[in-house]
């Protein structure tokens, strides 16, 4: 009877958590496609006189790739009762190693990158409108007029 309720409980728990590492995914892959989508719009319209550098959104790709990983593992477990082999748990894992260093060095370095390509089109940093919040930077770039 008691192993009965522990496995209820652990299913339970196992498919909170499935809604929960959903959530982000969605989250994440929504927030980075729109950031991204601005970004890559801002830098292909000529006329534009503004460009936005959200470094959010490279922290979101790999929360994509983190949480896809634990929420393979959790869909794996729920649905065939068991741990995932060890050949398989050792992917994800390289998976996860891979997604980690995405989050450490790709915002510097993306990042990096596209200020250099805002700057060479002739726009300057604009630190009124730009701001940072913890590791959450938006960087504002605009065009000069020329008088």
């Amino acid at each position: 009877m008691d192993k009965i309720k522990t496995n209820t409980w652990v299913i339970i728990t196992k498919m909170i958590t499935t809604v929960i590492v959903t959530t982000i995914l969605l989250g994440s892959t929504i927030w980075s496609s729109i950031s991204w989508n601005t970004l890559i719009s801002s830098f292909d319209n000529p006329e534009n006189n503004q460009i936005v550098v959200n470094l959010a959104t490279f922290y979101c790709a790999s929360m994509i790739i983190l949480s896809g990983c634990v929420l393979y593992i959790l869909l794996y477990e729920l649905i065939k009762r068991s741990s995932l082999p060890k050949r398989k748990l050792q992917t994800i894992i390289y998976v996860l190693m891979f997604g980690v260093a995405i989050m450490v060095f790709l915002p510097k370095y993306a990042g990096k990158y596209y200020i250099n390509q805002a700057e060479q089109k002739g726009y300057k940093f604009d630190q009124e409108n730009s701001y940072q919040w913890l590791f959450y930077r938006r960087l504002v770039f605009t065009k000069q007029k020329c008088n």
